[in-house]
Parts: C-alpha cells; structure tokens; sequence
C-alpha cells in the first residue's frame, strides 16, 4: 500500500509538472471571464455587447510559418499570463531588454495593477529577429482556444451617445513595425443616451481602427458587412489593422494609416468572436486589474518597434466620438485598376519592407546601414553614368522627334486600357468570379497584370518597338516617319519578333528552373537583349535572331549588361517614382497616381528602344557578313 501510495503521489507529481511546463496549452488556457449567451441573467450592458459582436475574417495560412497567412487570432490577454518564458520588466537606460531587471516572471493581472511606464510585458523572443518564435508561443499558449474579442461601453464628456467599443489582442505584430503585441479593434456609435435605448435603436456609425488611425461609414453604408447585427471585419494580414473587405490596402502614414501595404485578400476563414467585457475604470483587482497597467504590452525596442499601451491608454477609450471625428472616410486599395509597367501602389508595396529592414539593422549596426543605402542608391546612379554616352543621344534623339515617339508610345497607353475594360467586363461575370475562386486566382488581381503587366510588355516589345525602330530608319534616311507605315511594319514582323521572344523565353526559364543554369541564363539574357532589333533591321528569321543578336553583343558583354541594367532602371522605375509622388502629394487616389505613371511608362517606353538601336547599331558591323542587305 505504501509503494501504491508513493507511485501515485509521483504520478500526480508528474502530471502537474507536464501540465505547467511552459508552452502546454492546457496549462495557459485563458482564464477570461466570458459572456455566456445562454445566461438568462444577462445585464444590459452584456446584451448589447453581445447583440454587435463582430465576426473577423482571417487570412488562411497555407502553411505553418508562411509570411501571407494570419497565424494569429484575436485572444484573451489572460494567455500570456503565468507563463515563465513571460517577463515583466522595469525599464532602465540599459540598450537592450534583456539588460533591464526583471520585476517579476510569469506576471498575471495582479502583478500588472497600476504598473506605471516603467515597466513593460516582454514576451519570449526578439521582435526584430522574430522568425516564427512568436507564431510557435501562440499556438502553444492558445491551443485550440476559440478567438475572442474585448467589449467597452464608452461615453465621452460633452458628447451625446454612446460607443460601444470591441478591443483585439494579439500577441505580435507582423508588419513592418515588427513589435510585441498589438491591439487593435472597432467601435459602433449610437445617439442613444442609455444602454436600454440603445438596445432598441440602430447604430448611425461605425469605425474601424487602422493603425494610428482608422476608418469611418454609417451603419447603413454598403461597405458595411453584416451578418444580421453582427459587423463583418477583415484583419489585415500580419499588421491587424481592421477593414471593410478583401483587398490590398496602401498607406503612407497619412491620417494614422500605416506605411506599407495592408492585406485582407483570401483565402480566409470566418470566426466569430466571443465577448468579454472590460469594466469602464480599471480595477485594482480581480481579472481586468490588468487594465490599469500603463506600460508598453512588449519588449522595449526603439521608436515603431516599441510595444504598444494597453486599451485604457488610448485616447479612443475615454473620448470616443472624437477619436471617430479625425477618421479617414476611405482607404486607397491598391489594384483598384491596373499600370502599364510597374504600378506606383505596388512599388510602395515593395519599398517599405525593404526600408524596415534598413532600420532594423541601423539599430546595431548603423555604419552597415550606411552602406547598404550607398550601395542601393549609388549603384543606379553607376549604371547611368557608365551608361550615358547611349542613354544621352537616344534622350537627345527622342527629345528631336518627339511629337512622333509620342504618338508611336500612346498605342502601349491604348492597349492598356484595352485590356482594363476587358478586366472590368469579365469582372462582372460572377460564374467567373467563382471559378477564378475555387482555382484560387483573385480576380480582384487581374488575369493579365501580374508581374508587372505582361500584356502590355509584350505588346511594347512586339510592337511598338519595331515601330520605334521603323522611325528612326527613316529618320536617318531623311524620310518623314509615318504613324501608320511604323505600325504596319511592326505588325509584319510581330510573328518573328514574338516566336524568337518566345525562344528565348523558354530557353532561359528552363535554365533557371535547373538552378545551376542560372548563371548560363544571366549571361544569355543580355546576349539576346537585342533580339527585336535584329528582327527588325536585318530581316534575321526567329530562329537566327538570337546569334545576330550574340554577335553584336560579342567582346562588348560587360558594356552590354550595363546598359541593360540602365535600360530597366529607367523603364521600371520613372512611371512609378512619378506616380508615387502624385499619390502622396497630390491626390489619395490609386486611380489617378497609376494613371499618370501609365501614361509615362507608355510615352517614354520609346526611349528605351531608342537607346537600344543605337547600341545594336554601334556594333551592326560584327553581323554584317550575314546579310544579303543591310537596310529595311
């Protein structure tokens, strides 16, 4: 019996030390205190907190760990509480957290009550450096725990009405502010003056909260999703800021947007959230005692990377309706239409996180940050200087003969636009929509503008530059170029400039898809560079072009190279720099800023094969005992 009894007492031993190692879901399930919608003694204030609980639509992962999916859900702070990997931290002038003395491991609420700014939450793992350590402790702290949301009934001094208010947890921030924590939410306003009145009458607005900022529309605005009561909000993917629908969402920290680009696209999945509600003043003890807590939610990091104060620290709490009267109306989504070239929204897009990351590693290395921006800014400028000489007299060569380079530049514009209608047209057909859905194509994205506009970029290659090339020969013959004649000559040849494009294409995919083809592949792309020109000027048949082209870039590989990689700098990045100008500065309108940087892609994209001629040209002489003729 004595044996019985200490194996028994060892097995309890045992099991609750599995059960309160760090990372066990069952030992750090949320001890929140939750509304139960089955309760029969509701108070009015949980009925009202229940009759709006919003249902949030997180992006699907499709893996663990992948950087496109929503790994985090909205949860109970309470989940981070007792944990030993969690510290409490009182902050000091040391440089790094983990030099700051430690206040208490495995705080809970009442180790947080009335904690001023000197202290703060620092969870396992460094934001900056943050891999998938903050992914990996949610899913062991939450475990199958359904996601859940914070309700505030709010009032505001010399306001009428009344906010009812949903506060969202989550453990980290994703975006490029990578920082511990995140609170995000949205509000719903009512002219009531009572709970009771509110209970019978409908909301007349609704805001969801962005970032610094947010985003406002009456009760009754179609952007509005619903589910009977229930507001429909889509958590962009990794930053949590709250929005209207699926889309891309762009900001340059106007109004409180964030700076980057916000994703709400799918897939996803619809959860709704249970609801736990906050007390108006922060207790001092119980299981809200954590509200009164004024530090930072995360581990101390310098300016954005900071973690961020709890909900009663925001001025939204306390002064609602003026919190909601600064709201943006609209946000800019960013493939609201379609560029020729690359889009200004998109370059944005790819900017931000590239300029993080520059940040991050300014803070401990800052003469590597130094060079890596001198590198990132100097090299172009390089490229442009070893490539002047060309770059120059195709310049001066347009600028001569603009009015005609003009007009052969505006049919790219046209066939742009061409293909956006078609985008519009098919967009409405909802048999499509849904098969595009299920094969996991948004069409929101466009069938033929991914990666940079294909349609378009083969159009400018297989047309409008054997156009380009048509008017200079008869430029330089003394010819007046035509319009017409140009483009009847490009459509002649549009057959063999495509097939050797083609080519060339599959040639080089193929070495790349080999992986040890890649260098092969990097030295043909700029042998066969000038593929169209070979075409064009010297009648080479699709199958000769690449060795006219190769010979002409024959002993000049390095001088060729360099000019390609101006040739690109000018034709990916003037259209958009311009049009990212146009969006931050002049109008908030994806519309009106890919437009501008479409119609300048399209004009200037002559230039390009302006300068690209002149280079064949130079070195025409090394294909000469090919041709029966030289000329047109």
């Amino acid at each position: 019996m004595l044996n019985l009894a200490r194996l028994l007492t060892l097995g309890c031993l045992c099991a609750g030390f599995l059960l309160s190692w760090p990372g066990s879901a069952a030992a750090n399930a949320s001890n929140a205190v939750l509304i139960d919608p089955a309760s029969t003694t509701l108070t009015l204030d949980e009925q009202l907190a229940l009759k709006y609980a919003p249902v949030a639509v997180l992006k699907t992962q499709t893996k663990p760990c992948d950087t496109i999916g929503e790994p985090y859900a909205p949860t109970a702070v309470d989940v981070i509480f007792g944990n030993p990997l969690v510290k409490l931290r009182k902050r000091t002038s040391a440089k790094k957290a983990k030099d700051d003395p430690v206040a208490a491991v495995a705080p809970d609420a009442a180790a947080l009550a009335g904690k001023n700014g000197d202290y703060y939450i620092d969870l396992p793992g460094s934001p900056l450096d943050a891999g998938c350590t903050y992914e990996h402790f949610f899913k062991d702290v939450v475990g199958d725990e359904p996601p859940l949301a914070y309700a505030h009934i709010a009032r505001e001094p010399g306001k009428d009405g009344i906010a009812l208010q949903y506060w969202f947890y989550y453990v980290f921030n994703r975006f490029n502010n990578l920082h511990e924590s995140d609170w995000e939410g949205i509000q719903i306003l009512f002219s009531a003056n009572s709970v009771e009145e509110a209970l019978t009458t409908d909301p007349y607005e609704v805001a969801f909260a962005q970032h610094g900022g947010g985003e406002a529309a009456s009760w009754d605005s179609g952007k509005l999703q619903r589910t009977g009561d229930h507001p429909i909000v889509f958590p962009a993917s990794g930053s949590h800021a709250t929005y209207y629908d699926r889309e891309i969402y762009v900001g340059w920290g106007e109004h409180g947007s964030g700076l980057g680009c916000d994703d709400t696209t799918g897939p996803s999945t619809r959860v709704p959230l249970r609801i736990s509600l906050l007390p108006d003043i922060p207790p001092a003890t119980g299981p809200f005692a954590w509200l009164s807590f004024s530090g930072p939610w995360g581990e101390k990091e310098p300016s954005v990377f900071n973690g961020p104060t709890g909900p009663y620290e925001k001025d939204r709490w306390s002064k609602p309706f003026s919190w909601e009267d600064d709201l943006r109306k609209s946000s800019v989504p960013l493939l609201g239409s379609t560029t020729v070239g690359f889009g200004p929204a998109r370059l944005l897009c790819a900017l931000v996180p590239y300029g993080s990351d520059i940040f991050i590693l300014h803070i401990d290395y800052r003469l590597v940050s130094y060079g890596v921006v001198a590198v990132l800014l100097g090299l172009p400028l390089l490229l442009l200087a070893l490539a002047w000489s060309t770059l120059w007299a195709a310049f001066r060569f347009f600028i001569r003969h603009g009015l005609t380079f003009l007009m052969i530049g505006s049919v790219l514009f046209v066939i742009g636009t061409g293909a956006n209608l078609l985008q519009a047209f098919m967009d409405r057909f909802l048999y499509l929509h849904y098969l595009l859905e299920l094969l996991n194509i948004p069409i929101t994205q466009g069938i033929f503008f991914e990666g940079g506009s294909t349609l378009q970029q083969l159009a400018g290659w297989v047309l409008v530059t054997p156009a380009v090339i048509h008017c200079m020969v008869d430029i330089q013959a003394g010819r007046k170029p035509s319009f017409f004649r140009a483009y009847r000559f490009a459509f002649d040849n549009a057959w063999h400039v495509l097939r050797a494009s083609l080519q060339a294409t599959l040639i080089l995919a193929l070495l790349v898809l080999s992986v040890v083809g890649i260098p092969f592949a990097v030295v043909r792309v700029v042998r066969w560079m000038l593929l169209t020109q070979a075409v064009a000027l010297d009648h080479a048949h699709w199958h000769e072009a690449r060795r006219f082209s190769e010979l002409a870039i024959r002993s000049r590989w390095w001088r060729s190279a360099m000019l390609a990689a101006a040739i690109t700098i000018i034709n990916a990045l003037i259209a958009p720099i311009l049009g990212l100008i146009v969006l931050v500065f002049v109008t908030p309108s994806t519309l009106v800023a890919q437009t501008v940087s479409s119609v300048t892609y399209s004009l200037l994209f002559p230039m390009v094969g302006i300068a690209t001629t002149f280079w064949y040209l130079k070195r025409r002489s090394a294909v000469q005992e090919l041709l029966p003729s030289p000329s047109v």
